[in-house]
């Protein structure tokens, strides 16, 4: 197994991102998110792939909206399959987007997806273009 890449088309995205991974660790490109008018910058950022010799890792990132301040921002976490603990968001503020899932198996062996979302296509006689 892999980890799969695809995009989602939505009416927020993101500008610019790319997504590579290493053998340790997933690196996220800086990028803006677009939406309507409104564009935040996300600085580029990186986390490691640990591996565990006896349980899998979950890697699930997150894009959220502070619930003070209304802006969008990661939130990260990682969670030990051991049966005990289930992974599910349970942040303070409002989930928006789940980024990717990546699962590390005590073998190494990598499974997941990576979601980032895209601008939607333009259909003919239609605009992005804000009204």
């Amino acid at each position: 197994m892999s980890i799969e890449y695809k995009d989602i088309s939505y009416s927020t995205y993101m500008d610019g991102v790319e997504v590579t991974e290493t053998d340790t660790q997933i690196n996220i490109s800086a990028f803006d998110l677009i939406d309507g008018d409104s564009r935040q910058h996300f600085e580029a950022v990186s986390f490691n792939l640990d591996q565990d010799d006896e349980f899998s890792i979950l890697y699930e990132l997150f894009i959220v909206i502070d619930a003070e301040t209304g802006i969008f921002k990661y939130h990260l976490d990682k969670t030990f399959l051991d049966g005990f603990y289930f992974p599910s968001y349970e942040g303070t503020d409002k989930l928006f987007h789940t980024f990717m899932e990546i699962e590390v198996k005590p073998s190494g062996e990598r499974k997941g997806f990576v979601h980032p979302l895209v601008q939607p296509p333009v259909k003919e006689g239609e605009t992005n273009e804000p009204t």
